[in-house]
């Protein structure tokens, strides 16, 4: 537990040790009110640069093809769902 006496409701009932937020754009706000309650040892907002998108994307594929990833089971159909309409695109980088 983190001390809130539950107002997190799921963070402390995965025991988190960190959550991170998005602090991008109008999340920006809502992040601050996150860190008052929980701490900022707890909660850390994250700014979702394009360059940083890259590199968790790039992080997650190598994670997937060298076999660190594993999927947990049962898989959600809703999830399922989300998966298949998620979309995404290749821009040229800076050396392109």
């Amino acid at each position: 537990m983190c001390g809130c006496s539950g107002r997190c409701g799921r963070w402390c009932r995965l025991e988190a040790l960190r959550v991170v937020i998005d602090a991008t754009g109008w999340a920006k706000g809502s992040g601050r009110c996150s860190i008052m309650p929980f701490g900022a040892k707890l909660v850390i907002p994250v700014k979702f640069t394009p360059s940083l998108k890259s590199e968790l994307g790039y992080g997650f594929i190598g994670m997937i093809e060298s076999g660190r990833y594993r999927e947990y089971q049962p898989f959600p159909d809703k999830l399922r769902q989300q998966m298949d309409w998620c979309r995404s695109e290749i821009v040229p980088g800076p050396s392109n």
